[in-house]
């Protein structure tokens, strides 16, 4: 049996420690060019997320002393 594209890469990201930097370094390297499994999530959820991740701002690199 096939699973979808969600369920694969959930499966395959479970457990790992480090999915929340893997997700972050994918949605700043590859952006909507993104391919593959990262972070846990599918190549299309990735696309859909990085949209609001760009209009939020707050990504780690930029934090500094910006108020």
């Amino acid at each position: 049996m096939e699973l979808p594209d969600r369920e694969l890469a959930s499966a395959f990201c479970a457990g790992c420690p480090v999915l929340d930097e893997c997700l972050e370094l994918e949605l700043r390297s590859g952006g909507e060019q993104t391919l593959g499994i990262w972070g846990g999530m599918c190549e299309d959820d990735r696309r859909e997320l990085h949209r609001f991740w760009l209009q939020r701002g707050d990504r780690a690199g930029r934090r500094g002393g910006e108020a």
